[in-house]
């Protein structure tokens, strides 16, 4: 085997989730391990590489690397392919040598200064390398201190965009330095791309006793320091290449390279599969000492490995010999190395290479290359030149990105040019994404790519945002965060290349979540009576514009796998617009509306004429005439046409996916505001995705968990958490947090952020590292998520969630009432610590809007109904609580509410304020905000939930209960499981260890889903909950009988072999993995199942025949079954 077939195939990311145990990882952040984590680069994460480079006569030059912290794994990349001694010093960013002072931030002015004084001024090394770093940003001690180590020590200065300087002119103006670099490299890559490659600026100066070298590259992305990025280049097989061009240009700076090879002078040609053709062309330089071997090597996307085309031994200086190709026709890059008597590489050289075929397949096409799902009829035309004949086979195969042969077919021979075949699209078990192979015998190879959709969604998403764009290192990143549980990608528009970063991200098996255009007001407040958003959301053109781009957006990634669209975080409709159109359009609007000018004036108490006197102002304006009636009729139409907004990228969205299916919604909102978007019911019943900030008015994720049942068109909604400084380095709610949503009723976690980039630093608490990493902070998170994916997710996702027939009105015009009384604060903590009393006291709820209060269906469900800081109540709304009251309901306010009606005219407070009474009757009064002063108090907290729970007592009906009034800070959520039972989760968010007794119906059977297994039969159930811990149980009528597994005894490659697993009738999950007979993890078929679902096995046409071993269990009682069948060759 040669050197360059010792390719890493796959990545071995030794650091996975799914080789951690709880117990490996720290309990809490500690600041100092973290820093020395993301100092100390690590090629624990190896990633595919040639090792012809390795072992060389170089191994014990001492190369520094300066460099921003987001473009350090290219430092990872030379070291795993060149035995050089690399260190590495961070910098924060391209313009900034430091900064983020906050804790957890490693590349703080005391951590990269530290970092210097040890590295840099007291250690000694033969090529300093500064790449991305600008020159004038490095203190003057340490430039003076770079450059007296070339003149005086004779230490190489490799410089890669480091930006103008004056310094740096006066030292370029010394004598020149032109060293030969190869860049043939480039020529050769050129020569395969058709001269698409990256232009370089090269300048080079003796400066005393060292060398400086300055490379400029044309094309650089934004996590690469070391290599060009060119757009759309074949990641895997060319960055090598690249990345020996930086090798060669260290070795050129340390005065160390021995320049012995040549490239040809004209392009080399071979003929592909005729042995013994004899070649001869000058190869080692004049006056050079020739090696002991030489090696010769083709690479090109088929051969991406390397193909060996001859070993010689002393060489002289011309190769002269015969070669056999064995190639495919096409170009290649041509590698040269020699080594000398010990094995050590002492110099490479590449070179363009021509293999040509009597016959070739001269084109490739898919008239069409998206399909809508499997089975679907793919049409192939090719194009065939020379002498082909029915003994020079035309073969088919598509692979997946797992290496996976889905189809193998040969083409029946034609002697026609142009020929036209079929065939079914394959099944998209990990990725939409496919390769085509098309083979004529051995002479030529044509492949290209189309996509499937229908790939099954994962039950909980775990998604990112990334700075990451389309490069290799890009690619890296990907490919590590899809190996560590990630599984969908945020990608901005502001990235440019979605065309690029589209099949990408497919190709590592990722769900793209691309940023939809969104809506950007581009307030003008020049005029602070009358502020305008040139960005009108009432004109035609502008909508026009902004469907045509989505348009073309959507047409990019519809193709691939798409998890959602979202607006990329924290958009606004920036208030109400008092343009002319604006205010025309608001005209048109309420003669829809209303009908006539009498039943306006008769709802607003106003006295117009005509709709044409109608005049909105801001709301200042308007509170102070007294004129809110029209304001929040102005808002709530400002509010329609935000809306409208969304439902028409939904449906561009919707018309561009193959199925006509597609998600799209907010992301990053969640104030109870009334100009900063809409109501959340409005809203909710607009779009099929949302996704919200933990720490943003919390109410709202409660609020939307409580709405979902209004809005079953919402699939899919997320929660923001992760690397905000005061989350990740919480270990508990790092812990917690995932359970909290899937708990919640959200189907994913949004993690910010996933990683940073050259450009932009942000956070030091990232998910990974610099070097592909996967973080401490993230793995806490990760592995829970881990766990609820291996049975808990699905099961909950079948369950309907309990409550203790409590509901909260949620009405949106108290939001705004809210707002024009400037209590915005109260109405936030009247909804927040109400949250807190109920769920301290063992208590669950829902928010409940008064659009579903008409029907007077809710009073079925509910016997108590809070009002909290209810500001605003319609007189259909206070209709139907009286209702609720007559039929026995119990209606607490924290104030008298009612003091506006639903367009903020004089409400019913005066009215209410002799029903609502503090002591007694069904109207009661019961400030809960004073709860938070004596919260963490041990005797007043006890003592306010046991008032709570005496007011509530025969108004609920408990199935189970916490002893003693509950706990705070523990949650305890009900389930009811789709056969009967319940899931019961208990969920500690504080660090401190707690006892509790959880209290039990009768007769039931109890399972510990997260430890014990099956408890028993008991009336309660007493247990130490560890501080950020959450324990799972299940109370089910009966004790669960034995496992049952339905499993084929043999299933042929590219055939299909069912899986059914069940518990007798008893509601259950079970997680499937799959072992194949060579004894390996096959985690692609990997399956979790309800009972009685079916799950089809498809093994691949290049899968092991022989035994297969599958491992089921069961999510209540653990119970693990083990199974062996046969994997048998296609007939």
């Amino acid at each position: 085997m040669t050197h360059a077939l010792l390719l890493a195939m796959s990545l071995l990311f030794c650091c996975q989730f799914g080789h951690l145990n709880a117990d490996e990882l720290p309990s809490s952040f500690d600041e100092h391990r973290f820093y020395q984590q993301y100092h100390a680069l690590s090629n624990e994460v190896v990633t595919p590489h040639l090792t012809w480079s390795k072992p060389s006569v170089w191994s014990d030059l001492r190369v520094l690397v300066i460099a921003p912290s987001w473009g350090q794994r290219e430092t990872v990349e030379l070291q795993q392919r060149f035995d050089f001694q690399i260190s590495s010093l961070m910098t924060l960013r391209h313009n900034a040598f430091a900064g983020l002072t906050s804790i957890g931030s490693p590349l703080s002015p005391d951590q990269v200064t530290s970092y210097f004084e040890r590295d840099l001024l007291e250690k000694q090394y033969d090529v300093i390398v500064i790449s991305r770093t600008e020159w004038r940003l490095f203190p003057s001690q340490y430039r003076y201190d770079i450059l007296n180590k070339v003149y005086q020590e004779g230490c190489g200065l490799l410089l890669i965009n480091t930006g103008k300087h004056q310094e740096l002119d006066q030292l370029f103006a010394k004598t020149a330095w032109k060293p030969d670099l190869g860049f043939a490299n480039l020529e050769a890559l050129g020569y395969v791309r058709n001269g698409n490659v990256p232009k370089t600026k090269i300048a080079g100066v003796v400066f005393g006793k060292g060398r400086v070298l300055r490379l400029d590259w044309r094309a650089m992305s934004s996590q690469m320091i070391l290599t060009p990025w060119q757009g759309n280049y074949d990641f895997d097989w060319e960055y090598d290449h690249y990345l020996a061009i930086t090798a060669k240009a260290i070795l050129a700076c340390a005065g160390k390279f021995q320049d012995v090879l040549q490239a040809p002078e004209q392009v080399i040609n071979l003929q592909s599969g005729l042995g013994g053709q004899m070649l001869n062309f000058p190869i080692v330089k004049e006056n050079s000492i020739p090696a002991k071997t030489l090696e010769l090597l083709a690479f090109s996307e088929h051969v991406p490995q390397g193909h060996q085309l001859a070993m010689l031994t002393n060489p002289s200086d011309r190769f002269s010999g015969a070669i056999e190709a064995g190639l495919p026709a096409g170009a290649y890059v041509m590698l040269a190395v020699s080594r000398d008597e010990s094995g050590r590489v002492c110099s490479w050289q590449t070179f363009p290479l021509q293999v040509t075929s009597p016959c070739r397949i001269s084109s490739l096409s898919l008239p069409k290359d998206a399909f809508a799902k499997a089975g679907d009829r793919i049409e192939v035309k090719v194009q065939l030149e020379g002498a082909f004949n029915a003994e020079v086979p035309l073969l088919a195969e598509v692979y997946d990105i797992n290496g996976r042969l889905v189809l193998q077919q040969k083409i029946p021979y034609s002697d026609a040019a142009e020929q036209t075949f079929h065939f079914p699209a394959p099944y998209p078990l990990s990725s939409c994404l496919f390769r085509l192979k098309l083979s004529l015998g051995n002479w030529s190879t044509q492949s290209c790519s189309f996509t499937v959709q229908g790939r099954e969604r994962p039950a909980f998403s775990f998604g990112a945002w990334v700075e990451s764009q389309a490069c290799y290192i890009s690619y890296r990143f990907y490919q590590s965060m899809a190996a560590n549980g990630i599984d969908g990608i945020f990608y901005s528009n502001a990235r440019g290349d979605r065309k690029v970063a589209a099949p990408l991200l497919a190709k590592t098996g990722l769900f793209s979540i691309p940023e939809f255009y969104y809506y950007k007001p581009n307030r003008d407040k020049s005029n602070p009576e009358a502020p305008v958003n040139r960005n009108n959301l009432n004109a035609p053109e502008f909508l026009a514009e902004q469907r045509r781009k989505m348009q073309e957006l959507a047409q990019v990634w519809a193709k691939y796998d798409v998890h959602c669209y979202t607006d990329g975080s924290d958009k606004s409709r920036g208030g109400n617009s008092f343009d002319p159109l604006s205010k025309e359009t608001f005209r048109n609007w309420m003669q829809n509306r209303y009908k006539s000018i009498q039943a306006l004036n008769a709802k607003l108490g106003t006295s117009f004429q005509t709709f044409a006197e109608l005049d909105p102002q801001p709301l200042e304006i308007s509170r102070a005439s007294g004129n809110l009636p029209l304001w929040i009729e102005y808002n709530r139409f400002f509010e329609e046409r935000f809306l409208n907004y969304f439902k028409e990228m939904l449906q561009v969205a919707k018309d561009a996916d193959l199925n006509g299916e597609a998600w799209l919604g907010p992301d990053g909102f969640g104030r109870l505001d009334p100009f900063e978007f809409s109501g959340m019911y409005q809203l909710l019943k607009t779009v099929n995705y949302y996704n919200l900030y933990t720490y943003q008015d919390p109410p709202q994720m409660e609020i939307g968990r409580s709405l979902l049942q209004y809005c079953p068109q919402v699939k899919f909604r997320t929660i923001y958490a992760g690397s905000y400084g005061n989350q990740y380095m919480n270990y508990v709610f790092m812990r917690t947090i995932p359970w909290y949503m899937l708990f919640h009723d959200y189907t994913g976690f949004f993690w910010y952020m996933g990683n940073g980039k050259l450009t932009y630093s942000s956070e030091g608490c990232m998910a990974f590292m610099p070097d592909l990493r996967p973080s401490e902070g993230f793995q806490v998170a990760a592995k829970q998520i881990a766990e609820l994916r291996r049975g808990l997710a699905p099961l909950v996702a079948a369950s309907k969630r309990q409550h203790d027939q409590i509901a909260i009105l949620y009405c949106n015009t108290s939001v705004a009432a809210a707002t024009v009384r400037k209590q915005e604060n109260t109405l936030r903590r009247s909804f927040s610590v109400l949250q807190q009393l109920l769920e301290d006291s063992g208590l669950q709820y829902d928010y409940l809007p008064p659009e579903e209060m008409g029907n007077g269906s809710w009073k079925q469900n509910y016997r108590v109904l809070f009002l909290p800081f209810a500001l605003s109540l319609s007189q259909s709304t206070l209709a139907s609580i009286e209702e609720f009251v007559k039929d026995g309901g119990l209606v607490i306010a924290d104030c008298v509410p009612g003091e506006f009606d639903d367009v903020l005219r004089p409400g019913p407070a005066k009215m209410l304020e002799g029903r609502f009474q503090p002591e007694s009757g069904n109207w009661r009064l019961y400030d809960w905000k004073t709860y938070s002063k004596v919260r963490k108090k041990q005797k007043q907290g006890t003592e306010a939930r046991q008032q709570l729970l005496a007011l509530l007592s025969g108004y609920r009906t408990s199935r189970t209960q916490l002893h003693g009034g509950g706990m705070v800070e523990v949650e305890k959520i009900e389930y009811q499981l789709p056969s009967g039972g319940l899931l019961i989760a208990l969920l500690n968010y504080q660090p401190e260890s707690r006892e509790l007794t959880l209290g039990l119906p009768a007769g039931k059977v109890l399972y510990d889903l997260r430890g014990a297994g099956k408890i028993g039969v008991a009336d309660s159930h007493t247990l130490l909950l560890p501080g950020g811990e959450v324990k799972i149980f299940a109370l089910l009528d009966a004790e669960l009988p034995a496992l049952e597994l339905e499993k084929p005894d043999a299933v042929l490659r590219g055939g299909l072999g069912a899986f059914r697993l069940r518990n007798g009738k008893q509601s259950n999950a079970y997680h499937l993995q799959f072992f194949d007979a060579a004894g390996k993890e096959r985690r692609e078929y990997a399956k979790t199942l309800l009972s009685g679902e079916e799950y089809l096995l498809r093994p691949a046409l290049n899968d092991p025949v022989g035994t297969w071993q599958v491992q089921a269990k069961d999510t209540i009682s653990g119970q693990l079954h083990q199974a062996e069948f046969i994997v048998k060759p296609a007939q």
